[in-house]
């Protein structure tokens, strides 16, 4: 996926991922949700890549690490969604999950369309992310910011995603040409 658009939140990830000094929690918010998910997932291969030797914004997608990620299943990445709400009972499985020391000195969740999150479920991850462990990074995407409780937004960096994903320019292209073709008619 190019990420072209969004080159400046390439630097800042980079330079945190150079300094070693990654917040505990992110917030990632883009209109195009397939665009997100693969921004996440390569800044999640970006911090475990047996081969970022550099701490680019880079992974091989070689690497046992890489290929787990891609197979979903790293051992310390965790991905949570849910095609109608996040429910309280799924958080407190995540963060019982997450308890478990970690095998490579870190670990990354991702919560993904917080929005989809009861209240409930909502004071929970806040209660979490009020008192972050070290080894624990948080990854929160959403479409919709203002729907997200603001005591969540406050606790986390925010990255703000402009680009969109290559079938969504292919497709977007294809109804210029419509519109076109009907005007020309």
């Amino acid at each position: 996926m190019n990420f072209s658009k969004d080159t400046i939140v390439i630097k800042s990830l980079t330079n945190t991922l150079k300094t070693n000094k990654l917040s505990h929690a992110y917030l990632v918010v883009g209109e195009d949700s397939l665009y997100c998910d693969e921004f996440i997932l390569s800044f999640v291969k970006a911090i475990f890549c047996l081969e970022n030797k550099d701490k680019e914004f880079y992974s091989c997608e070689n690497c046992k690490n890489c290929n787990s990620i891609n197979h979903g299943n790293y051992v310390d990445f965790y991905k949570l969604a849910s095609e109608t709400s996040i429910k309280k009972d799924e958080i407190q499985t995540l963060k019982s999950d997450l308890s478990v020391k970690s095998f490579y000195g870190k670990k990354i969740y991702w919560i993904k369309d917080i929005e989809k999150m009861t209240e409930q479920a909502a004071n929970s991850l806040l209660k979490f992310l009020e008192e972050p462990e070290d080894d624990i990074i948080a990854i929160l995407s959403c479409k919709n910011i203002s729907v997200v409780l603001p005591t969540i937004i406050s606790r986390c960096q925010q990255i703000k995603l402009v680009g969109k994903s290559e079938n969504d320019e292919v497709e977007t292209e294809i109804m210029k040409n419509k519109v076109r073709e009907i005007a020309e008619f």
